[in-house]
């Protein structure tokens, strides 16, 4: 018998990676998105579990386990064409990386992976970020994709940022 694979999906919007895994057959245990027009779209598409909140309010006892968690941060603060002002904690939208980071610190069964997204303007970040895995207990392995390699009518590049929990080979 297959496992049954969990997701949660936070900083969801309306279910870009979301829609991925529920394709992938995975379950969605939670799913979450500080803006109430996202949350509405996911609800339609992908699943009424999705919850209008913001993370920097979430605690660990509001997070079901899940094998996976999801989050494709904002990215204004790292963009190209955005603010440019960084990934600070605390401080900027993009640093809202470090609240599931807190979180992971949180929960008391950690998931098994982490999956981060976000623009090729992150990369003056992989090592911070790789650090923040590691604290949490995770491998980090990263690509940067370009979504026109995906048959998708746009040039967009896209790192996936993978924690392996450090108790997997």
């Amino acid at each position: 018998m297959d496992e049954i694979l969990r997701v949660n999906d936070f900083f969801c919007g309306a279910g870009g990676m979301g829609l991925g895994f529920h394709q992938a057959n995975f379950r969605l245990a939670g799913a979450w998105d500080f803006d109430k027009w996202a949350i509405q779209s996911y609800t339609e598409n992908i699943s009424p579990k999705a919850k209008n909140l913001d993370v920097t309010e979430m605690t660990a006892s509001e997070v079901p386990y899940a094998d996976v968690w999801a989050f494709g941060f904002p990215c204004q603060d790292v963009s190209y064409s955005g603010r440019r002002k960084g990934m600070i904690k605390g401080e900027t939208r993009s640093g809202l990386f470090f609240e599931i980071m807190r979180l992971l610190e949180e929960v008391k069964d950690k998931p098994r992976v982490i999956i981060a997204e976000n623009v090729k303007g992150i990369t003056p970040y992989l090592d911070t970020i790789r650090e923040e895995y590691a604290k949490q207990g995770y491998k980090l392995y990263y690509t940067l994709y370009n979504t026109k390699y995906w048959f998708l009518p746009q040039n967009r590049e896209r790192y996936f940022m993978v924690g392996v929990h450090q108790s997997i080979d």
